[in-house]
Formats: structure tokens, C-alpha cells, sequence
């Protein structure tokens, strides 16, 4: 009797972790790859969270396409910063400057780098207020 429980205890195990692993390959197929947030923010200890530096994702949330974020070496969103120059432009916001569901050359820090013709430092962080 007893290894017949034991039978049972190993089928029902390997049956949870069958259909689990299911479930997370239909919706990782579902949503062609991507997260439904940001997976790589670490503790800051000024910010509270930040992205980790030189990361990479697909995100996917609330209806919107699939988008790309990518954290530079300062753990910002974008590309690596360019070396400082006088006067410089700054962009600070919360998730709506940082761009979720666009891509980084949609975001507005993009679009003024273009307008102006020179570089325009990324310095926000989703989930955070200018603050």
C-alpha cells in the first residue's frame, strides 16, 4: 500500500510540473517571447530601483506590441550615455518619458535628440517620478 502512495505522489508531481511547463510555453508562444514588465530592476539605494546596467528584454503588456528595453551601463534605458558636453540636455520622468510599449527611438528623448541634432542624455526610470 504504501508504494502505491508513493506512485501516486510521483505521478501527481510529475503531472503539475508537465502541465506548468505547458501553461508557460503557450503563453511565452502567446506573447512571442516577452515579459508582461521590466524584469532586470535592482535595488538603488537613491532611486530605490533601477534598471540593471547592459541588460535586455522584450516586454509586452496591456494590449501593446512587443517593444524592446535596453538599460546602458549607468542602468538607464537606451544606449550608452556620450561623454558630458556644456550645455547638455537632461530628460527625467517616470514610465510614461521612459517609453513602455514604444521602442527607444520613439521614446521622447529620442525624437528632441533628433530635433536638435545632438545627443540627449535618457536619465529616467519607469516607476519613478521626476523627483
Amino acid at each position: 500500500m504504501r508504494h502505491s502512495f508513493r506512485s501516486v505522489v510521483a505521478g501527481l508531481a510529475v503531472g503539475v510540473l508537465a502541465f506548468s511547463f505547458g501553461a508557460e510555453l503557450a503563453c511565452f508562444a502567446a506573447s512571442g517571447g516577452a515579459f508582461p514588465h521590466v524584469n532586470f530592476y535592482v535595488p538603488d539605494p537613491e532611486l530605490g530601483v533601477r534598471l540593471k546596467p547592459d541588460q535586455a528584454s522584450r516586454i509586452s503588456f496591456s494590449g501593446n506590441p512587443v517593444t524592446r528595453i535596453n538599460s546602458n551601463n549607468e542602468g538607464y534605458r537606451g544606449s550608452d550615455w556620450p561623454e558630458p558636453t556644456v550645455p547638455e540636455v537632461l530628460v527625467v520622468g517616470d514610465s510614461q518619458v521612459f517609453g513602455l510599449g514604444v521602442e527607444e527611438d520613439q521614446v521622447a528623448a529620442s525624437r528632441l535628440s533628433r530635433i536638435l541634432g545632438r545627443p540627449v542624455i535618457n536619465g529616467r526610470v519607469g516607476g519613478q517620478a521626476p523627483a
